[in-house]
């Protein structure tokens, strides 16, 4: 066995096609390289040397950088297994066999496992059976149970790991490297931002799997159960109590004045109204989530004020009539959500009342709500 130094000289002597390492210009030598014999002039080699080649895209790359640089490039190297290590496309490949970025890029995609490749390579039935077992089959395996029983790890643990994993400029730079590393983000980024635009889905999956994507990604119910499990629906209304809402001016002042002209009913009664003061509920018939603009839940008394625009008044607008800003609905679609909601709010087991915007000063609908309520502090219930 010959150093790297005794193996360089005699390349020099007898190699005229030898290749050196292209940091340090020696041979390119490893731990498993072997010198066999000199015969008939020529050097016969073993294990790992420059006629070690990487066929990438029918093109053929020889390895031209030895061990003791890859261990100065990559402090992990040492760690590796060098007699596996270069059987596939990595970071490592890269810069021994000097292979363009882009080619390693594309060899691993067409050696990845998607359902795109299962197809190719199985047929379409069975390409699907591979990748749906594939997914099936990695989804248990990266779960926190699978990695407790197989490494006994904790979830403090658990999550580190995942953390390490994901596509973050620190964990980028850490694993490539300052230069490569911000570039290999910056490509991520493009691509994140390119793959989830509208027009990149619509034209690679139809229309209507972008509106399924759309509809899975929006903040509901179906979307929460389906992230958080039996948590779903708590989280769900939390959000939703947490989440800035808005009151027009108009019922503010109106609630303020019914409040202010009769305080002796509203004194003692815990009143919720206006922004950020709503009182919700979830109702379960139709899976929605209800906030209700005047409520006092003790009572059981509910109010809903009802802008002649923005809830289309009937006494103004005919049912065809469709432009509006916020809901972009014809009015007689805003008329069944609001039932729909009026009789969730109802099942609750509230009396409600709706006032509209051009019925405000009208007496009779201000005295029906006050005399409700008076009768129900007093323990009648009709």
């Amino acid at each position: 066995m010959y150093s790297q130094d005794e193996l360089t000289d005699l390349q020099k002597k007898y190699d005229n096609n030898a290749i050196f390492c292209k940091n340090c210009g020696k041979s390119i030598f490893y731990e498993n390289t072997k010198y066999v014999q000199i015969k008939n002039g020529e050097l016969r080699y073993g294990g790992t040397t420059y006629l070690t080649k990487k066929y990438i895209n029918s093109k053929v790359y020889n390895l031209c950088v030895c061990e003791n640089c890859m261990n100065s490039e990559f402090d992990d190297f040492k760690n590796v297994n060098k007699l596996r290590i270069y059987n596939t496309c990595n970071k490592y490949t890269e810069y021994a066999f000097d292979i363009p970025h882009d080619e390693i890029l594309q060899t691993n995609k067409s050696k990845a496992i998607t359902l795109k490749n299962c197809i190719k390579k199985y047929g379409k039935e069975e390409g699907k059976k591979v990748f749906e077992t594939y997914c099936k089959k990695q989804s248990e395996k990266n779960t926190f149970e699978s990695k407790h029983s197989k490494y006994g790890w904790t979830k403090l643990e658990f999550d580190e790991f995942n953390k390490s994993r994901a596509v973050t400029l620190n964990n980028l730079i850490k694993k490539y490297g300052d230069v490569e590393g911000k570039r290999r983000f910056d490509v991520y980024c493009n691509k994140q931002k390119e793959t989830k635009s509208k027009e990149y889905v619509i034209e690679k999956y139809g229309e209507d799997y972008w509106k399924h994507l759309c509809k899975e990604k929006g903040l509901s119910l179906s979307t929460f159960e389906r992230v958080y499990g039996e948590e779903g629906k708590q989280r769900y209304e939390d959000y939703l109590n947490k989440r800035k809402k808005y009151s027009s001016n108009v019922s503010t002042k109106y609630f303020t004045n019914l409040i202010n002209t009769y305080p002796e009913v509203f004194n003692k009664l815990k009143i919720y109204f206006g922004n950020d003061n709503e009182f919700g509920f979830f109702d379960d018939l139709s899976s929605n989530y209800y906030f209700i603009d005047f409520c006092i839940p003790e009572l059981k008394i509910a109010i809903e004020f009802n802008g002649n625009y923005f809830h289309a008044n009937p006494s103004i607008y005919d049912e065809n009539y469709n432009n509006f800003w916020h809901t972009k609905c014809a009015a007689k679609e805003i008329w069944e959500k609001d039932k729909i909601k009026n009789t969730a709010i109802e099942n609750k087991g509230f009396k409600l009342f709706v006032v509209w915007e051009n019925d405000i000063n009208n007496k009779e609908t201000e005295n029906n709500i006050i005399n409700e309520i008076k009768n129900r502090l007093n323990g009648i219930y009709f």
